[in-house]
């Protein structure tokens, strides 16, 4: 018998079991009221129905069995395996979060704090901050740049190097292409790339680190020889020397030593794309075939300032025969990017800070595409837009976040920071660089500018001098600034 059981009271002694309704009975608790525990997990059986319009409060978590609630949890793995299952749940591993947004965003919010701060410790209710997330700030730039990426203004020029010069029948070619449409073709030893450059181009700073990288796959005839991928006079020749047998090489000019590995002892490497790679980090060269290290070499060799032009493709000096096949991506960078074993990139690289050259091989004229930094100006200035107080002002305060991108600025010295009151015909260096607080994580350093005396006006403006900048040497970037009047 079917039946519906409504329960006010239950009473047992101790030790006595009670059997409530039979199968298909329906038990109801009304509404107000509670069951209580302690319940143990060993003391439910059967299976459990869905819940939902109850408050679940007080359980253990030892209770929950992995068949009721899915275990959540973010990976830990490398990027070749970053996507992970959990319950009905898709993680992605840490790998693949970048903090940098937060970085930039807890500076941002010290710098907002301090000025708050400011405005109380010297009375001056009125402030305005920049932090150069646009151009909108910005009144004056003689000989500084804004970074969009990295939201800063620094003393350098960030214009592209000089077109590439095609010669032979070197061109963009739709025939193959590892990113986008087109790649670079080169069919013989005639046929190469020249980009014009100047004593101001350096992307290794002599000893410093760097990384030169393409993706390239052979056509036709294939590889022959010594075919330089990059010499900047000063040389870094990468190729694919075919003597006993096929290996990449790269030959640091007067190193003495060659670094040869990397699909050594294959016979060609036609139909597929890899991708090669030579870095210097500190003292260590390492030659890199599809992101293992195939060769490497430690040397604390200085290497000569680049004083002639940087080719690729041409046949190394003393080799005969040149490349038939395909380059794309090619980049260089003043930094070591790959320092243990990876996975190339599954997509077109992007330009940063630390880009130096670039060539997607897209446009016709196989252009860079960096707008890295190609000089870095000895000085510079930047002066913000006006800001119009409501009455006559004397007094002004302020903020700066600053990073030394190289070296270590002396401020006052290579940073030096104005106010004005009447619209810069009279400009006061600040009274004080108040003490440099702990730095930030992303490298961004907060220093409180003084209360600082001006001509009395309306039209409160700052400015930013930079002084002693040199490539690779002292670099000082703006990553905000604010004004308290």
């Amino acid at each position: 018998m079917v039946s519906t059981l409504k329960v006010n009271t239950i009473q047992r002694q101790s030790g006595t079991s009670i059997a409530i309704g039979e199968s298909g009975d329906t038990i109801t608790i009304t509404a107000g009221a509670s069951l209580t525990g302690p319940v143990a997990a060993a003391g439910l059986t059967g299976s459990l129905p869905a819940i939902s319009g109850a408050s679940l409060t007080n359980l253990d978590a030892a209770n929950l069995g992995s068949n009721l609630v899915p275990t959540a949890r973010l990976g830990t793995g490398t990027a070749s395996s970053t996507t992970y299952l959990a319950g009905d749940q898709t993680y992605k591993a840490l790998s693949e979060y970048s903090d940098v947004g937060i970085k930039n965003d807890i500076s941002v919010l010290a710098l907002h704090s301090s000025t708050e701060n400011n405005q109380s410790a010297y009375n001056l209710p009125n402030a305005f901050v920049d932090h150069f997330e646009d151009d909108t700030g910005i009144g004056t730039e003689t000989d500084v740049d804004r970074n969009a990426a990295g939201e800063y203004i620094s003393c350098v020029s960030t214009a592209n190097h000089t077109a590439t010069v095609l010669n032979g029948s070197a061109a963009r070619s739709s025939t193959q292409a590892k990113f986008g449409t087109y790649s670079c073709e080169l069919t013989s030893s005639s046929d190469y790339l020249t980009i014009p450059t100047t004593s101001g181009y350096e992307y290794y700073g002599n000893t410093g680190d760097w990384t030169v990288e393409f993706f390239a796959r052979a056509g036709g005839s294939g590889w022959q020889n010594w075919m330089t991928i990059f010499d900047g006079a000063e040389s870094i020749l990468i190729g694919y020397y075919k003597n006993a047998s096929w290996g990449w090489t790269v030959d640091i000019n007067n190193l003495g030593s060659y670094l040869t590995g990397g699909n050594s002892g294959n016979s060609d490497i036609s139909g597929a794309w890899h991708h090669i790679a030579a870095t210097r980090y500190g003292n260590v060269f390492t030659l890199w075939y599809d992101g293992t290290a195939a060769a490497t070499y430690t040397n604390s060799y200085t290497l000569g300032s680049i004083n002639g032009d940087v080719v690729i493709g041409k046949p190394g000096s003393g080799w005969s025969g040149g490349l038939s096949g395909f380059v794309d991506e090619l980049r260089v960078s003043n930094t070591a990017r790959y320092t243990s074993s990876f996975t190339p990139t599954t997509g077109a690289f992007t330009t940063d800070a630390n880009t130096r050259l670039l060539m997607h091989m897209e446009d016709t004229g196989l252009l860079d595409s960096s707008e890295s930094v190609v000089s870095v100006n000895a000085t510079g200035t930047l002066i913000g837009i006006s800001s119009t107080a409501s009455a006559a002002q004397t007094e002004v305060s302020g903020v700066a976040l600053y990073k030394d991108a190289y070296g270590t600025a002396t401020l006052g010295t290579d940073l030096k920071i104005y106010f004005t009151c009447n619209g810069g015909t009279n400009w006061t260096e600040v009274a004080s660089y108040g003490t440099v607080t702990p730095t930030f994580s992303s490298g961004v350093k907060m220093i409180r500018l003084g209360l600082t005396t001006c001509t009395s006006g309306t039209d409160i403006r700052y400015k930013v001098v930079w002084a002693n900048q040199a490539a690779s040497s002292k670099e000082t970037q703006l990553h905000g600034i604010s004004v308290n009047y």
